[in-house]
């Protein structure tokens, strides 16, 4: 892959809900020279991925990148060398084969509203939104 894959986030607002549709980058396997040449530097959502002994992927991180833009920020999060301060993440990057993938978002705020989704969605602890919307739906491509 030599090119930047295409990533979309559309949003469509209907009576204080959020409608977000998401095109996701291919997941592609981590090799720090392929993220160097296919990633933007543009702010966006990542996701982490890791194969398990049960040959299946498993979602293992995800986060939004803004000052750095996403190919410093998923080099860095993909390289257990950087990842010191992060034994959990260094453990799985050094035990398992990665992956990554990316979606390109400008708005802080849409980020901000996705992040909390995904950390809703996810078990995660949930985390401040914008506030603009009641509701968020998703669907993602």
């Amino acid at each position: 892959m030599n090119s930047v894959p295409t990533t979309i986030v559309r949003k469509f607002v209907k009576d204080r809900t959020a409608y977000f549709t998401i095109q996701w980058s291919p997941i592609i396997r981590v090799d720090k020279y392929e993220i160097q040449r296919t990633v933007p530097a543009m702010a966006g959502i990542f996701e982490l991925f890791y194969r398990g002994k049960d040959r299946k992927l498993h979602l293992f991180h995800y986060g939004i990148a803004w000052l750095g833009g996403l190919r410093a920020v998923i080099r860095e999060m993909t390289d257990p060398t950087l990842m010191k301060d992060r034994p959990d993440i260094q453990r799985v990057l050094k035990d398992h084969e990665c992956y990554y993938r990316f979606v390109v978002c400008e708005s802080r705020e849409d980020l901000e509203d996705l992040l909390a989704f995904f950390g809703k969605t996810k078990g995660a602890p949930e985390r401040a939104a914008s506030g603009r919307y009641e509701n968020v739906r998703l669907k993602e491509l």
